[in-house]
């Protein structure tokens, strides 16, 4: 005998499902054509329109946060690059400044070595230099290797220097004229007879003593070597008067004398080589 075919209690389920979906779709689509859905879409819509904004509006914040995180390091990345090329300029712009002014400082002494046959030089460079008001001596990097003896007279293109006190194989000390413990025979040139001597002083200054009265010296004289004495070469430029003392009842009157060659901040000099003072014979070797 024939058993009845029997449908799966699942499958009677599932069918009571799908018809209660289509009722409801159905109810739906009537509902939507009377208008019976606008005041329920309305309240719906009503509540959940603040919780949509907010959630826009955190993901446009978001979105915002991490763009703008983004460009700042992107940002500090090229101001980094940026950074360090200025400093690289930086850099380069003052070793060219160096080299400018070294540039300049040789074309100066060449100039002066042309102008000055008479004379024959060893260039040197300062290596050192005591600026304390009592000592104040320049050491360089040429010495007795090179030539250099004690006494040998220090020029730069500006004027004199001063003179070689002490030579070591490789250096050579030099006491600048502007020294207390210096003295140059000089004289004023606007002046025939305005002959004297000119002392260093502690601030860095020069004296021109011993002055005749009677000689009219201006602010603003050149004051140059005389060659009395040999120390010295004659007519090597030294300075410009400053200031004129003079008093009637003295037998003399002094000048105050500015040096025409700075020893503060001096990198290079010209030793004179062919210029002996008074008891010190040219060495033969």
């Amino acid at each position: 005998m024939r058993r009845p075919l029997e449908v799966p209690f699942f499958s009677q389920s599932a069918l009571l499902w799908l018809g209660a979906v289509v009722v409801l779709c159905v109810a739906v689509i009537i509902a939507d054509q009377r208008q019976w859905l606008v005041w329920p879409r309305n309240v719906v819509a009503g509540v959940l329109a603040p919780v949509q904004q907010r959630l826009a509006t955190a993901t446009r914040d978001g979105v915002r946060l991490i763009t703008h995180r983004g460009e700042v390091g992107r940002l500090q990345a090229e101001n980094e690059e940026l950074r360090s090329t200025v400093d690289a300029l930086r850099l380069e712009l003052v070793r060219m400044h160096a080299a400018e002014l070294e540039n300049q400082q040789l074309r100066q002494q060449l100039r002066y070595v042309e102008a000055h046959r008479q004379f024959t030089f060893i260039p040197a460079e300062v290596i050192g230099q005591d600026r304390s008001n009592l000592l104040g001596r320049i050491v360089v990097d040429q010495g007795r290797t090179a030539g250099v003896e004690v006494g040998m007279v220090v020029m730069a293109p500006a004027g004199l220097i001063g003179r070689v006190i002490a030579v070591a194989d490789h250096s050579a000390t030099i006491l600048p004229i502007t020294q207390p413990a210096s003295a140059v025979n000089a004289k004023v040139v606007e002046s025939v007879g305005a002959t004297g001597i000119a002392n260093g002083t502690a601030n860095g200054r020069l004296v021109l003593r011993y002055l005749p009265q009677h000689e009219a010296i201006e602010v603003g004289d050149t004051v140059v070597t005389s060659g009395l004495g040999g120390a010295f070469p004659r007519d090597v430029a030294i300075g410009r008067v400053t200031f004129v003392r003079s008093r009637d009842i003295e037998m003399f009157q002094e000048a105050e004398v500015e040096p025409l060659v700075a020893t503060v901040g001096l990198e290079r000099v010209l030793i004179v080589t062919n210029f002996y003072p008074p008891g010190q014979e040219q060495r033969t070797e």
